[in-house]
């Protein structure tokens, strides 16, 4: 009990969730966020899309023994294949959360759209090909931002509360904000709640942003509150950027940043929390 009236049960790791009788619970699942595109040359790859937010407003669960699976964040290999897609969390028989969707990188062929997921992973493109962001799950999250012909930037990933921004401003999707932010209630199966779960100020599911071509300003692209990761850029001693990016944060279920020139960084783990009356 945190003297609210509620006890809270929040779980980083994979465990089971075993009330000692039935109760009716607030439940929100994050899954891992999508890794960042890198490339080997000087263009910004597509930034990862966060993982699914599914939400459950007063849902009833028995006295049974319910496993709080947390999805891990995507990790990126190496330069020039796509990067990989979060991995999916869940608690017990509730919807799982879709690992949010990989940002794209310019590899295998004429096509660099950003991968599906909870969120969708950003596009880039590359030599005139237009490039589509990656779409997200329904009541989960929203999709990458896209890309067009003449752009060397990349889209930024999906939030749970937006979508990617595409190739002009390349940042990160926003995620749902606790106590703010009006989310899909999976209970009701249909409309909206305002989420609110361990206080406000929290934030979940953010994008991350795109990396930004050297063609263009030195600049680092935002990712998505609710941890998404920063956006690369080409390294420039005079305007402190980063062109790596960086990874998604930790237990948010955040994108991770897409790159310029270097591999891209990995996506945030997910998480699992539970709320009920005391």
């Amino acid at each position: 009990d945190s003297g609210t009236g509620y006890w809270y049960h929040t779980f980083y790791a994979t465990e089971a969730f075993v009330p000692s009788e039935a109760i009716t619970a607030d439940v929100m699942i994050v899954a891992g966020g999508g890794a960042g595109g890198g490339y080997s040359s000087n263009q910004g790859a597509g930034g990862g899309g966060a993982g699914g937010l599914v939400y459950y407003s007063q849902t009833a669960l028995a006295a049974a023994s319910h496993t709080a699976t947390i999805g891990a964040g995507a990790a990126y290999s190496d330069l020039d294949s796509n990067a990989s897609p979060g991995s999916n969390s869940s608690l017990g028989s509730l919807t799982a959360a879709v690992g949010g969707g990989f940002g794209a990188t310019a590899w295998g062929g004429a096509s660099y759209g950003g991968g599906p997921g909870g969120s969708g992973g950003g596009a880039m493109a590359l030599g005139g090909s237009s490039s589509p962001g990656g779409t997200g799950t329904t009541n989960q999250g929203n999709a990458g931002g896209e890309m067009d012909t003449t752009a060397y930037n990349g889209g930024g990933g999906g939030g749970a509360m937006t979508a990617g921004g595409d190739q002009d401003t390349a940042i990160g999707g926003a995620g749902a904000v606790e106590g703010s932010s009006a989310v899909h209630d999976f209970e009701a199966g249909s409309g909206t709640v305002t989420m609110d779960l361990n206080g406000t100020g929290f934030a979940y599911a953010g994008g991350g942003g795109g990396g930004w071509s050297s063609t263009f300003d030195h600049v680092n692209i935002a990712g998505g509150v609710g941890g998404g990761g920063i956006g690369g850029s080409k390294r420039n001693s005079d305007k402190g950027v980063n062109w790596s990016g960086t990874p998604g944060a930790p237990n948010t279920g955040g994108g991770a940043g897409g790159c310029m020139s270097d591999p891209g960084q990995a996506g945030g783990s997910g998480i699992v929390i539970v709320r009920y009356e005391a």
